[in-house]
Parts: structure tokens; C-alpha cells; sequence
């Protein structure tokens, strides 16, 4: 399936003091909107057997307004009216913006499910230009009340910093009540260009917090389903799932064909563009979606995964549950795609010092 994730801007609302993304200002226009989704229609005929998930994402995309979502939903009326659902809608977002008409738009996209993130602690995030703790978090809980008499789920990213080491259960214990219908990831702080490096983890200082936790959800792991990475990473090594998921193991950035939209038109490789320089594989405005992922740039980038079986992957047994490249949670600037993150060790030791001691489960995989 292709996942476009579509940047209708790339600014932000939010003064996140970790946040690596550009924040350039302007929205897509309505040409490009409008391009984007007849190339999308273009490229379901030739695939009849397809589908194809639109991924709204930033900065912040409900800054592009009402008025942009309304024109997207006529243009899927416009477009996709015969595909037969074959076209699927995912949200990103802060949820601080989130009002009742661009909720009533979502539901009539077909989103039931919205990903957003969350910061309790003061000082981590706030308005634009500022860290208003206060301000922020009053705003999430409204958006997040209005999804819920909406009756739309929610999954909550939360990120890792020095703010969180020292009470690990209490940061889990707060998120899960919460009571998120969908996942709650935990996930490092990822910090660019020597900036606030107060708030840094190091990999053995995130792999002691996930090793704090794990021993409770492991023992109430039917009351809480969807806490990320040891859910995902559960059924990876119990044999339950065939299919890796991107934040924990670099799906979106594997052979699967996960690409991401700029307000421009331009198209990147999902999960990149923030932290390291990538090729752009063209322009929606100039290509076809079957041009660019046929393209020679995207083949290129492929042939990543076959090098890492001759670097630094070579002879672990871990290779078949992981299949990675640098994925989005893991990636650092200046991070080569030939080679392994600084987190991969991170996760091989959480598997064989906490998961299989406590699990009694040895994964055991072909070496390469």
C-alpha cells in the first residue's frame, strides 16, 4: 500500500524545545492540492487491486484551516467517488487547533482514529514562540475532549527527555490513564545541531527507562495493548505479526512505499526530510506517483537495506524481526543510510536483557 504523508504546511503552532523540523511558513496551495489528487486517482486506475492511505501531517497541518480540509473533501468527492473506500485518511496533530467543523470534515473523510503527542511536563512545549505549559496543556485536553464526544480514538506520541528518567511508572501510569483507545509510543528525544542539550537521552539512559516500565506492562499487558515499542516488539518476537510497524522498526522506511508531500509538491522519503538531507524524488506537479516510485533516485535508496547485511548488521540474529534502515525514531543528523542508528544496540540490548529474562522467549533468527 502507498502512505503518502501530505504536509499541508510546515509550521507550527507549538514551540516544542526538541523539535527538529523545519518550520517554514506557507501553506499548499490549492493547485497542488488539487494536482496531488489526480495523480492520486491517475495512479488507482492503473492499480485497480491497490489502496492508498493519505497521512495529514507537519508542522501543525490544521493550520492550513477549515478551508483547506473542506477543499480536500470535495476533492475526494470529486476524485475517489467510485474507488469504493480504496483511499484511507490518518491525522497527525497537536490537537490544540482542533475545532468541531474540521472534526465534522474528518469524520466524513472516514477518519476514526487521530495521532497526536503529548507533553505534561512544564517547559517542554507550549504556544508559538513560547512555552506556556499551561496554555498548551488546556488546549490539548480540549482538543482531545472534543475527539472523544466526536467519538474518534487517539493514540499519543511521547517523547523521551531528561525530564522523564527519573519517574518512568509515574510518566507511564499518567499517559495510560489518559486512556488512549489507540497506542502510546515512548520514544527518545531526538536533538539536532547541538541544541537543548539539556533535555538529551543518552541510548543506555532510554534503554533503563524502558526497563523500568516493562516489568508492569509485561504483567498487565491485556489492561494496556497498545504501549509502544513493547507491544509491537511482543508480537514481533512471539510470532504474532508478519508486518513491522514504522516507528518501531522501520517500516516506512523499507521496501514498503511510504513517501512524503511538501506544501511545494516535492516528494522525500517518509520520516527523513527533518533530520538529514535526502534526494528529492521529484515533484507531484511534474510526476506521476508511478514515475516517482519507480524512480532511479528511490531504487538507490532501496539498495540501502542489502548494504546493511554487509556492515553493520552482518551476523545478527535480530535482522528478520528488525529489517532496518534508519528509521524515523531512530536517526541522528549526520546518520549515513548505509549504516545502523545509535539506537539499533539500544534495542538488541532491551530484547536481550529484559524481554527474553522476563519473557522466557529466546528469538532465535537466521544469522546473515
Amino acid at each position: 500500500m502507498v502512505v503518502l504523508t501530505v504536509k499541508p504546511t510546515e509550521d507550527c503552532n507549538s514551540a516544542c524545545r526538541y523539535c527538529y523540523s523545519r518550520k517554514r511558513p506557507g501553506r499548499m496551495s490549492p493547485q497542488v492540492l488539487e494536482v496531488l489528487y489526480a495523480r492520486i486517482s491517475e495512479y488507482l486506475v492503473a492499480h485497480p487491486e491497490e489502496t492508498l492511505e493519505i497521512l495529514w501531517h507537519g508542522g501543525e497541518p490544521l493550520l492550513a484551516g477549515l478551508n483547506f480540509f473542506s477543499a480536500a473533501l470535495a476533492l475526494q468527492k470529486k476524485y475517489f467517488a467510485s474507488r469504493g473506500g480504496r483511499v484511507r485518511y490518518g491525522l497527525q496533530s497537536n490537537l490544540t487547533l482542533l475545532s468541531e467543523g474540521i472534526v465534522g470534515i474528518l469524520k466524513e473523510m472516514g477518519i476514526r482514529s487521530v495521532g497526536t503527542s503529548f507533553d505534561p511536563e512544564d517547559g517542554i512545549r507550549g504556544p508559538h514562540k513560547g512555552t506556556d505549559s499551561d496554555r498548551y496543556k488546556r488546549d490539548f485536553i480540549h482538543g482531545l475532549s472534543a475527539l472523544e464526544r466526536n467519538g474518534l480514538s487517539f493514540g499519543i506520541n511521547y517523547v523521551v527527555t531528561q525530564k522523564s528518567l527519573a519517574r518512568p511508572l509515574d510518566v507511564f501510569y499518567f499517559l495510560t490513564n489518559l486512556s488512549p483507545p489507540g497506542a502510546v509510543f515512548l520514544n527518545p528525544v531526538l536533538l539536532l545541531d547541538g541544541k537543548e542539550r539539556d533535555l538529551g537521552v543518552s541510548p543506555a539512559e532510554y534503554l533503563r527507562f524502558l526497563g523500568a516500565i516493562f516489568p508492569q506492562w509485561w504483567k498487565n499487558r491485556n489492561r494496556y495493548p497498545g504501549v509502544q515499542p513493547f507491544a509491537a516488539l511482543g508480537e514481533r518476537l512471539l510470532g504474532k505479526k508478519i508486518e513491522s510497524g514504522c516507528m518501531d522498526f522501520g517500516a516506512c522506511n523499507s521496501s514498503s512505499q511510504h513517501l512524503e508531500i511538501t506544501p511545494q509538491g516535492d516528494i522525500l522519503q517518509s520520516g527523513y526530510s527533518g533530520k538529514m538531507e535526502m534526494p528529492c524524488y521529484g515533484n507531484i506537479q511534474r510526476q506521476s506517483l508511478e514515475e516517482i516510485l519507480q524512480s532511479d533516485e528511490r531504487k538507490e535508496f532501496l539498495q540501502t537495506i542489502e548494504g546493511l547485511k554487509n556492515r553493520g548488521c552482518k551476523g545478527c540474529r535480530f535482522w528478520n524481526l528488525c529489517h532496518e534502515v534508519p528509521s524515523s525514531s531512530g536517526s541522528s543528523a549526520g546518520s549515513s543510510l548505509m549504516f545502523k542508528t545509535e539506537w539499533c544496540e539500544t534495542r538488541i540490548r532491551f530484547i536481550e536483557e529484559y524481554f527474553e529474562p522476563l519473557t522466557g522467549v529466546r528469538f532465535e533468527s537466521q544469522r546473515l
